[in-house]
């Protein structure tokens, strides 16, 4: 890689010096978490994302509408619904109409996703916490968490 400010003629037109490392690092931090919260639910029937789909209902509460929480994990509704769709295969999440719109779906943790979430949590969230949140101090996570709602599409 060049060091230089001159970028050779394949990066012409592509991101500056600076833009390309934050891109870098960001892209690294991200890679890096996601393969250690792989590697947390390796030995468990979800993925990442899967897993991420039953942290929400259960933050949500209750039965939330499908369409609340493809809006709290910034999932369009069809990526959600098969995310969904998998995880009542594995028994762990069900899905029914609405009982106050017809229109709508509701989801709900079954006794064996909260089960899997009482197992598997407690790892998950200190992976979270040693991989990333230990590393800043709380003025930083704010600020952080400031950074991301800015640029979020």
């Amino acid at each position: 890689m060049t060091t230089s400010s001159k970028l050779p003629p394949e990066l012409a037109g592509g991101l500056t010096g600076r833009e390309r490392e934050t891109w870098r690092e960001f892209a690294r931090v991200s890679r890096a978490m996601e393969a250690r919260l792989a590697a947390v639910l390796a030995n468990t029937p979800v993925s990442t994302g899967e897993f991420g789909v039953l942290i929400a209902v259960a933050e949500l509460g209750g039965s939330p509408q499908m369409s609340v929480v493809a809006g709290h994990l910034s999932l369009s509704p069809s990526d959600l619904s098969h995310r969904a769709a998998r995880l009542e295969r594995k028994q762990l999440l069900r899905r029914s109409k609405s009982s106050d719109d017809a229109r709508a779906t509701t989801a709900e943790l079954t006794d064996e996703g909260r089960a899997l979430l009482a197992e598997v949590l407690p790892t998950y969230a200190e992976t979270v916490r040693g991989g990333l949140l230990a590393r800043l101090s709380a003025t930083q996570q704010r600020s952080l968490v400031d950074w991301l709602r800015d640029i979020r599409p």
